[in-house]
């Protein structure tokens, strides 16, 4: 098999500027949905927190809907006053309006599932447009769509206020159109097992129209949250013979931590180390997904390091040294594109990690120094740096706004807070099929949704299940502890 680069695949990725080589946070493959710039950060912050954006698109793409304009609070409200005779009385009646279908955000309360649909962003921008594109892409299929559509059918309230409501939005929506597309976008394992996990949930969910239309978008926010969380964790191992799992520990808001907590060295700490170098790992494979081979492209699908692993593993030797040497032609054009680094520091320091896949394949050292080389450049670099924090910044804002508690000395935490804590026991429980888990059982459920706690953590569990009363004793010893559903109940 012989390989090469695609000109014209590399020139759209890093030369189509007239400064020439630039780098590129996703053309061929969209492997994270982020800025290299903080501009619409802030003003996105109520919007990363409630989700409802995203959900909205999720919803309408499930559905096939889309938006053909948007409708603000102050012209919704207007358009249902004008709907009934007011008389003198039409101020007291906004004011009435306002408060019955919009909180203190003033958005929209979810007064049904219909209106989930609807959901649009509080400051619309065009770095929310990304996220929503990519989230709809990692977490629909047609089973997904079907569960929502076999949902959003069912009747409308019987309200008339919500009613109106309904049918305003009806007239701001097309029927019958494609609102999104899976090109450049990464299909691999980890994205079967999320989107997996996320629709069992979903469907169990759904059996509870009104939990369900209260907590989806906290669902839609959290498997993105773990989706990112685990990717960079794979991509951190490269090819290593011995890849270390990405296991982050959560504490509860509430209680008290010491520092030899495992939610404070493999929370949040460990979390923001892996998060640095996102941007390297972009243009890394971005620059190994311009290769081509006699038969088309290098992979037929977009890929991470661990497709190609498995793909030079299956290589006879010849044509894993062709993907040798164009790997070698990669890293010498990239060296000579960026003119403004001292590479041969670079060489002085660098050094191939040991392990018998670097040893054996001289493929994946090369892509590991390629990938060294552009996380080096970025630290270096003055010009580049604050672009290179700024893409992997997106995310950590949008972890502290979510998942994140300061413990003053000790650092920050990842934190899993009562309402959290509370729906995932239930998602935990309607898995097993039955009405109780008992508290072992419940851990390693939790477990699957990625989030783990140590001893300290399960034991405050437990006290505030007993507290709400939704945990049962079999015997006095406590070995035997069940935790029963809160909701339906």
């Amino acid at each position: 098999m012989l390989f090469s680069i695609d000109e014209q695949d590399y020139s759209s990725s890093f030369d189509g500027s007239k400064k020439g080589f630039q780098h590129n946070k996703g053309n061929l493959i969209k492997l994270f949905p982020f800025a290299t710039e903080l501009k619409e950060l802030p003003e996105s912050s109520l919007d990363l927190i409630n989700f409802y954006g995203i959900s909205g698109k999720f919803h309408r793409s499930c559905l096939g809907m889309e938006q053909t304009s948007l409708l603000p609070k102050d012209q919704l409200i207007q358009l249902i006053v004008d709907e009934v005779d007011a008389g003198p009385n039409k101020e007291d009646l906004e004011d009435i309006i306002a408060e019955l279908l919009f909180d203190k955000n003033e958005h929209l309360i979810l007064f049904s599932f219909q209106v989930l649909p609807h959901l649009g962003f509080q400051w619309p921008n065009a770095k929310l447009k990304n996220l929503e594109n990519f989230i709809c892409n990692l977490l629909i299929d047609d089973e997904v769509e079907k569960i929502i559509e076999n949902t959003i059918s069912d009747n409308a309230p019987n309200n008339i206020l919500y009613q109106l409501v309904l049918d305003k939005f009806k007239n701001i929506t097309n029927k019958g159109v494609s609102t999104y597309n899976r090109n450049g976008y990464y299909e691999g394992p980890l994205v079967k097992e999320i989107r997996d996990l996320f629709k069992e949930d979903l469907s169990n969910l759904i059996q509870n129209k009104a939990l369900f239309t209260e907590k989806v978008s906290t669902l839609i926010k959290f498997y993105y949250f773990q989706y990112i969380l685990k990717l960079i964790a794979q991509l951190s191992n490269l090819f290593s013979d011995n890849p270390r799992p990405g296991l982050f520990y959560f504490s509860l808001d509430w209680e008290k931590l010491s520092k030899s907590r495992l939610a404070i060295d493999n929370g949040w700490r460990k979390l923001e180390k892996l998060v640095e170098p996102m941007f390297a790992h972009a243009n890394c494979l971005e620059l190994l997904h311009t290769i081509q081979s006699s038969e088309g492209r290098f992979l037929k699908k977009c890929f991470t390091y661990s497709e190609i692993l498995t793909d030079i593993q299956q290589m006879d030797e010849e044509s894993e040294k062709g993907l040798t040497v164009v790997v070698n032609k990669i890293i010498n054009r990239y060296r000579d594109s960026i003119k403004d680094t001292d590479w041969s520091d670079f060489d002085a320091k660098y050094k191939i990690p040991e392990g018998k896949t670097y040893s054996y394949y001289h493929s994946t050292s090369l892509i590991h120094k390629l990938y060294s080389m552009i996380k080096y450049q970025f630290e270096k670099s003055y010009t580049r740096r604050a672009a290179y924090r700024s893409f992997n910044a997106w995310y950590k804002e949008f972890v502290k706004l979510n998942y994140y508690k300061s413990r003053g000395s000790l650092g920050g935490t990842l934190k899993l807070d009562k309402e959290g804590l509370l729906l995932f026991t239930e998602m935990s429980i309607m898995s097993s099929g039955k009405d109780k888990i008992l508290t072992s059982h419940l851990w390693l459920q939790l477990e699957r949704r990625g989030i783990l706690l140590d001893n300290q953590s399960k034991r405050e569990v437990v006290n505030f299940f007993e507290k709400i009363n939704i945990l049962e004793k079999k015997s006095d010893s406590g070995d035997a502890q069940y935790v029963t559903r809160l909701y339906n109940r």
